[in-house]
């Protein structure tokens, strides 16, 4: 799952590193970043909650024809529900617009309402991919879904950015369908191959299983729709602060996402359904092993990621992006927002494994409250910052607010008495923090020393090989225990 989150990353890099080629910081890159944010958007709205709690559900449900029939039931459901929400999507694009980006006008609007109406079309396979692979995940298939998700789809996604041009626009969106449409019909065929599922037209709003995903999933869907209105709050807000920012803020967003999701998204995926298990044979302690090994994997990485982000944020967007269309002033906007979108990293990553530990115990109540909470301070630090900081505050207030939104996850956590923290966890942080600083200082006196002989390029290269080795070394050397487990569980299961 590792390697293929990590090509997946490579795919995703590359697809930035395109489109930045391509079309720089203009408006064309403003209108498809508010786009393809846009089903994100609806999708927590009408789905969001019920995908969520997908999982949870079905792993208590014993016989397969019994989990057959309710797979059947939500797919049927849920496409009724997608068909209606695309239909209002399209009426009412221009109102969409106004909503999603007031300051956007001319040309980039324009371009936005074409985009919104299109990219609506993306809802029905994205429902049925995501109900898919909720079936599938809990079946523990992580790897097609994974690659489908991934690796299939930025390659469409790709394929449409090399194709598409200034006077055609519109073919970044069809990529973007076609990116849900062609992994959908691939975990389809695979699912009714390799699996019990069976597709039968099937529909029974009455049914028990329904009626308690229903119960997970309405307070989980509130957090998810407050969450997206925090992004799109802060997207708006973005939108005011000249053409090219909205851009900026998604390319810096995009990089910092890569080592995040390195971390939470393969660990939600592989232990999701385990936790799941496990809580609900009330087996607490093996559950939280999980929830802990994946906060530990996330600080060991996550913290390192976020300093090295943050003190090279512009030699690494210059490597990335700086081309074409992609010019200096692009470079210095965009690194700005990844130095203070990186602070945030590590705090994500607890944030989201918290989070499903909360899930897994039905606890949608509290993550709906401390989603609300944190939300609520990131949109009084956006109001607050982005005077004084401009895109800058934007950042920097995500990042804050994942600080706060991790920490109520935790609390909450240890209200319900499920122990994530022992005196191994913490000294272990202590020695991964310690690596850390000794790595950071090394590398920022190479890349100082290097950038004067050599091309920017090459410092920044041999810098991140030196540092990624002494800090490699230094856990090796302080004998940190999570790297220690991982590295015996790869030999073991060689």
């Amino acid at each position: 799952m590792f390697i293929i989150n990590i090509a997946s990353k490579i795919f995703g890099l590359l697809k930035e590193s395109i489109i930045a080629y391509k079309f720089g910081t203009s408006y064309i890159v403003d209108a498809y970043t508010i786009a393809i944010a846009f089903p994100s958007i609806i999708f927590a709205i009408f789905a969001g909650g019920l995908m969520e709690s997908f999982v949870p559900v079905i792993t208590r449900i014993d016989e397969n024809a019994n989990k057959n029939k309710f797979v059947n039931n939500v797919i049927i459901i849920m496409s009724i529900m997608s068909i209606i929400m695309t239909v209002l999507c399209i009426v009412f694009s221009d109102r969409i617009v106004d909503i999603l980006a007031p300051g956007f006008s001319g040309e980039c609007r324009e371009l936005s309402e074409s985009f919104i109406s299109l990219i609506s079309l993306m809802l029905l396979p994205m429902v049925l991919f995501s109900i898919l692979a909720g079936y599938l995940n809990s079946k523990e298939k992580f790897i097609i879904v994974n690659v489908c998700n991934f690796i299939v789809a930025n390659i469409v996604i790709i394929i449409s950015i090399i194709v598409a041009t200034y006077n055609h626009p519109n073919i970044l969106i069809f990529g973007h369908i076609f990116s849900y449409i062609i992994p959908l019909i691939i975990v389809w065929i695979y699912a009714e191959r390799r699996t019990f599922f069976r597709f039968v037209f099937f529909i029974d709003i009455r049914s028990k299983y329904i009626k308690e995903l229903l119960q997970l999933a309405i307070p989980l869907g509130l957090s998810l729709i407050v969450n997206q209105i925090n992004a799109m709050i802060s997207r708006a807000i973005a939108s005011t602060l000249g053409t090219g920012v909205v851009s900026a803020l998604n390319y810096a967003d995009k990089v910092q996402l890569i080592f995040y999701s390195l971390v939470a998204s393969v660990m939600i995926s592989v232990c999701f359904p385990r936790i799941n298990k496990c809580f609900a044979k009330d087996d607490y302690s093996t559950g939280m092993q999980y929830i802990a090994k994946g906060f530990m994997v996330a600080t060991l990485i996550g913290i390192p990621a976020a300093v090295v982000l943050f003190f090279f944020a512009e030699p690494i967007t210059n490597l990335i992006f700086e081309r074409g269309s992609f010019d200096s002033n692009s470079t210095y906007i965009t690194a700005g927002c990844l130095a203070f979108y990186a602070i945030g990293i590590p705090f994500y990553s607890y944030r989201e494994i918290l989070l499903r530990g909360l899930s897994a115990s039905k606890k949608q109540k509290l993550i709906l409250k401390n989603t609300v909470i944190a939300i609520g301070f990131n949109i009084l630090l956006c109001f607050a910052l982005v005077g004084p900081l401009k895109h800058i505050g934007v950042a920097l207030a995500t990042s804050i607010s994942g600080i706060i939104a991790s920490a109520l996850m935790y609390y909450d956590l240890h209200k319900l008495k499920l122990k994530l923290f022992n005196s191994i966890m913490l000294i272990d942080i202590l020695k991964i923090c310690i690596c850390t600083v000794f790595m950071a200082i090394a590398g920022m006196v190479i890349y100082n020393f290097l950038e004067q002989m050599i091309n920017e390029t090459l410092a920044l290269i041999a810098s991140a090989i030196l540092m990624v080795a002494l800090y490699g070394l230094g856990i090796i050397i302080f004998k940190v225990n999570i790297f220690r487990w991982m590295l015996n569980s790869i030999l073991k299961n060689r």
